[in-house]
């Protein structure tokens, strides 16, 4: 089919009441206000993986004991080790944005050590931060947040001989103007700030440099630099007339631009650095508006040539006068960072897709500085008393060398990885799958029997290159469909290892990060959106396209904009499809594409947004929820839609935390009032479809851009832009109702389980080593207690014959919390001293709080006991409630998580 030969007509919405019927409006629902933190404690999964790493934007060294370090990610957090990276604590998970762009330690005093917020790499997908905090204790607290709207923080440097002074570049807003830019100092540890170099609403600072042998001499690197509402790869503007080198002589009191030897067209991005050894030394890498960026890798190497193209510049007499020594300038808003050897000022090295380095001042480069490691360097550190020793931080993680970078050592132990979509597949134990910023598309498994941790070795790499949505086939666990960077779409046999490129033709706008759907009511019909919605009814073989273009383009337009960004298809109803673009159209069809209707003069502030998600609801073809964002426009509110008429009319969904912007909903499948709902912060619920929020887990903050739900196994899904995947319990969630938080306590149980295989645990554990929790055959409990126990609580399991076999501690707060039962007992209660899996047959769990057992709950274990049976059990007949039926599932699938975060 072409789609020459289709009819496709695109109405108003005010032409379309009278062409269909209008659904009837979804039941109306009664807040179920929670108290605050009642489902904060409902424990989280993480799984990884680390194999791959994620974005390391900055590091921070002792260089007395360079195996103590900080390390700052793009949205992972800010990071600790003691040991070179054997092992790490986690710093600032309560930040109120996960987006780091510098850190720093002092000279002499590591715990002192100031954080700013916001990743300065202004790509397609960056961050905000919230400001910049500071530490006198390592990072166990913090004091901040200050310059709470810098938005973007590029360096932050601390005086040598005085902690107390600190400098800050700020290049503040990406999206729009903004006062706050340029270079802050604080005199007294933070107490208070002055604005020491301002350049205009426009022009922030990217770098900072101190002179090492003159620290009231510094160099700052002004950048003007504005995204625009779309996710195209460079900047709308990346060049401006006030870019350029800035100098102070004295702290900070007052800057001159420098001129001589420089650019004297519009600049760009830029970065300095002194020679420790030689501070007369200095090197800058500087792009302007003629440097060569066609490429993506940039303006190449070659010696010498116009300093109007930009490239690599040395000053021998401390930053005054410069020359250009070669035009080597790396893709230059992503990169734009240049390091020279403290000890050697002729070995320069120069950050870009590969690691550059030099050997003679920058004459000739070679691009092997880092061979075998991942691409897209952004942080290097070079100890000063071994300049064979370095640190390397890149879209791939941590990297170290011992021989001046001839071979790499990768600390994958930290769970870094930046998922844009997740997926599920149905086999058992079952398998996950997503697309990660600039690390293709990986697989992996969330338990096995093996009694070890999950580790690396459990992941698997499908795909290359930027990697986004992915999505299992409904009827065959092995048909995986993967989506790369612009449109990109194959679909891989995983029994094989057998790809095929299956992307639609034509002349077409994809986004970054294209919507992918696979139809609901037949696994062999998939939906894909450019500016138009293409179907395959033979699983991508083939394409017809169904609709026009569904944008607000007009006329040429440039190929990464005004596309699609969000597709579905209605569970209940085949044939209605909802789509939404970068630029704020919302579309529906209810005749499988034949005639669409805009729906966006519907919804306040939805031009010129991005639509982020949209769930339509199960059982009500008419209604769907629609998230969108602003944050492009520097707008950074949540904004969460509902209708129940096919778009006739909307209403908010209830009051989301501010600062947040929504990237994904999902509705329970078991419960359709039940929401879970990620955002730039974190993860949320809500048990009245959306009337009222509480967080989810206690998840450290970071981007949540992808929900899935395990529906046989009852588990949720999390795809974090940061920290990986965490998986999560949600089978009390999907039956919790008013009369359940009405209740001064509730107990709910699994139902029925199934003993497994179980194998001795791997007791050789090591920090090198990312390892998770693994999940073996157990009984989950989930409580809500109304108000504080007066002295504790628990959940007391017993058998048939009523012998207590173990005592499972609640902690003595209000809330909902969750307690694992891994199906042992010890022998002494018959004899001997052995802890042995529980037999087959009825068991009952007990909520005691305050002395008193206040609801039991039955459940029954099945299977074949490992190492034979524990205690004889009566064939004694427990019925079971409704609630216990509904909780029934395969072996371990409903199982709750404990505690556990990697």
């Amino acid at each position: 089919m072409i789609f020459g030969s289709l009819s496709v007509v695109l109405l108003l919405g005010s032409q379309l009441a009278s062409q269909f019927p209008v659904a009837d409006v979804g039941q109306v629902l009664t807040p179920l206000t929670a108290p605050e933190g009642t489902f904060e404690r409902v424990p989280l999964r993480g799984v990884g993986p680390a194999n791959m790493g994620g974005r390391v934007v900055d590091l921070a060294v002792d260089a007395k004991k360079p195996a103590r370090f900080y390390l700052a990610t793009a949205t992972g957090g800010v990071w600790r080790t003691e040991n070179g990276g054997t092992t790490w604590s986690s710093l600032g998970d309560r930040f109120a944005l996960a987006s780091v762009g510098a850190v720093a330690c002092a000279e002499d005093r590591f715990d002192t050590v100031w954080v700013g917020g916001g990743e300065a790499n202004p790509r397609n997908s960056v961050s905000r931060g919230s400001g910049v905090y500071g530490s006198t204790d390592g990072g166990k607290t913090w004091k901040g947040p200050f310059l709470e709207k810098s938005g973007h923080v590029g360096r932050i440097v601390i005086h040598p001989k005085n902690p107390l002074i600190v400098y800050v570049a700020v290049l503040g807003k990406i999206w729009g103007p903004s006062a706050e830019r340029g270079v802050y100092r604080t005199s007294d540890g933070g107490a208070s700030w002055k604005q020491v170099l301002a350049l205009d609403e426009d022009t922030g600072c990217v770098d900072l440099a101190l002179d090492p042998g003159n620290p009231a001499r510094l160099i700052a690197c002004g950048w003007q630099v504005r995204r625009d509402q779309f996710s195209q790869g460079n900047p709308a503007t990346q060049f401006g007339k006030k870019s350029g080198l800035y100098l102070s002589e004295n702290n900070g009191d007052s800057w001159r631009q420098l001129t001589d030897g420089l650019p004297s067209v519009a600049m760009g991005r830029a970065g300095v650095s002194f020679c420790g050894k030689d501070s007369k030394t200095v090197y800058a890498v500087i792009s302007t508006e003629m440097t060569d960026i066609k490429q993506l890798i940039g303006q190449p190497a070659a010696a010498g040539g116009d300093p109007q193209t930009g490239g690599v510049f040395k000053s021998t007499d401390g930053g005054l006068s410069w020359k250009k020594v070669n035009k080597l300038c790396p893709r230059p808003f992503y990169f734009g960072q240049v390091r020279v050897d403290p000890s050697n000022a002729q070995r320069v090295w120069v950050l870009g897709i590969p690691l550059y380095v030099s050997q003679d001042g920058g004459k000739t480069f070679k691009s092997n500085g880092a061979p075998l490691t991942h691409v897209d360097h952004h942080a290097l550190w070079i100890d000063p008393a071994d300049g064979d020793h370095l640190l390397l931080g890149n879209d791939g993680g941590l990297y170290e060398t011992r021989d001046r970078g001839q071979n790499w050592e990768h600390r994958n132990n930290l769970a870094l990885a930046q998922f844009y979509g997740v997926a599920v597949d149905r086999s058992s134990p079952y398998r996950v799958f997503g697309g990660l910023q600039d690390n293709g598309t990986w697989g992996g498994g969330t338990r096995h029997g093996r009694g070890e941790a999950l580790g690396t070795a459990d992941w698997f790499r499908v795909m290359g290159s930027d990697g986004f949505q992915a999505k299992v086939d409904r009827e065959d666990n092995n048909i995986l469909y993967c989506e790369s960077q612009y449109g990109g779409l194959r679909r891989y046999d995983l029994s094989t290892g057998e790809g095929k490129e299956i992307k639609p033709g034509g002349s077409l706008r994809f986004n970054w990060n294209a919507p992918l759907a696979l139809s609901p009511h037949d696994a062999r019909v998939i939906f894909y959106g450019s500016q138009q919605v293409h179907r395959s009814g033979d699983r991508g073989n083939s394409w017809a396209r169904i609709s026009a273009d569904l944008t607000f383009a007009k006329g040429d337009t440039n190929g990464q904009q005004h596309t699609l960004t969000a597709l579905a298809e209605s569970p209940t109803q085949a044939g209605v499809i909802w789509t939404g673009s970068d630029d704020g159209r919302l579309c529906l069809t209810r005749d499988g594409g034949r005639s669409w209707v805009d729906w966006t003069n519907r919804l306040p502030k939805l031009e010129n947004s991005s639509v982020t998600c949209i769930e339509p609801v199960r059982g009500l073809a008419g209604s769907a929820y629609v998230a969108f964002s602003r944050h492009r426009l520097e707008d950074h509110e949540p904004y969460l839609f509902r209708t129940d008429n096919f778009g006739e009319s909307w209403r908010k969904v209830g009051e989301l935390p501010a600062g947040a912007p929504v990237h994904v909903v999902r509705e329970d499948p078991a419960n359709a009032a039940v929401l879970y709902v990620g955002t730039e912060t974190g993860v949320l619920v809500s048990l009245d479809a959306g009337l009222s929020w509480g967080r989810l887990g206690k998840l450290p903050t970071v981007p949540v851009y992808d929900l899935a739900i395990q529906e046989s196994y009852r588990e949720l899904v999390i795809g974090t832009h940061g920290r990986g995947i965490f998986i999560l319990d949600i089978s009390a969630l999907g039956v919790m109702k008013k009369e359940v938080l009405g209740q001064e306590a509730w107990l709910y149980g699994p139902g029925k389980i199934e003993q497994g295989a179980a194998f001795g645990p791997n007791l050789l554990k090591t920090g090198q080593f990312f390892q998770a929790p693994n999940r073996e055959p157990s009984a989950v409990f989930s409580a809500h207690l109304k108000k504080k126990p007066g002295s504790k609580a628990k959940v007391t399991v017993r058998d048939s014959m009523g012998r207590t076999l173990v005592d499972l501690k609640l902690e003595p707060q209000a809330g909902f919390q969750v307690v694992r039962w891994n199906l042992t007992a010890l022998q002494s209660l018959t004899s001997g001293k052995r802890t042995l899996r529980v037999a087959p047959g009825n068991y009952v769990a007990g909520l005691v709080v305050d002395e008193r057992e206040v609801m039991a709950v039955a459940f029954v274990v099945s299977g074949r006991t490992p190492m034979g049976a524990n205690f004889d059990d009566e064939e004694t007949t427990i019925d079971m409630s409704d609630a216990d039926e509904r909780s029934k599932a395969p072996m371990d699938g409903p199982g709750g998580k404990e505690s556990e975060q990697p």
